[in-house]
């Protein structure tokens, strides 16, 4: 009886884990999003990705607020950590941008946009958010503010 209690107990942990488990890689979040959003800037792709990525890197800061204990002494830790990272292609004209979280429990992706040149000073800009709450949405069209002055992060 208690075999069969802690089995069931580490089914049912392992189906909770895969129903508030993130997208693990870009391709998984692009699939498993709603429709992106899309916009174009007239900028060239490499201001254009410049201009989200330092945004979105100034936004992301962890906060320091999760206490541990280690042999009697403790210490803080972030409860929440992100990493933004970028790639770009000019030759191909095309980046993406990838805003991931990191927690003990759950990590995965939060965003991904994507870059697209359309001509040397017009690019198409796709957000592709978790899911379609107002949390992401209004995230997504925060980032499109950022093109005519807006700073608010997401």
């Amino acid at each position: 009886m208690k075999y069969s209690l802690f089995g069931l107990l580490a089914i049912l942990i392992m189906l909770l884990a895969g129903c508030v488990s993130f997208p693990q890689t870009v391709d998984e979040f692009r699939a498993s999003s709603p429709e992106a959003q899309t916009f174009t800037t007239n900028r060239s792709l490499k201001d254009t990705y410049e201009l989200i990525a330092n945004n979105l890197v100034s936004c992301q800061k962890p906060v320091f607020k999760k206490p541990i204990s280690v042999s009697g002494n403790f210490y803080e830790l972030p409860s929440e950590l992100s990493k933004v990272e970028g790639k770009i292609d000019e030759v191909d004209g095309s980046a993406v941008i990838s805003s991931e979280y990191f927690n003990p429990v759950a990590s995965g992706f939060l965003l991904v946009i994507d870059f697209k040149r359309n001509t040397i000073n017009e690019t198409a800009v796709s957000v592709h958010k978790l899911d379609n709450q107002k949390v992401w949405t209004t995230a997504a069209h925060n980032i499109e503010s950022w093109f005519s002055g807006g700073k608010k992060c997401l």
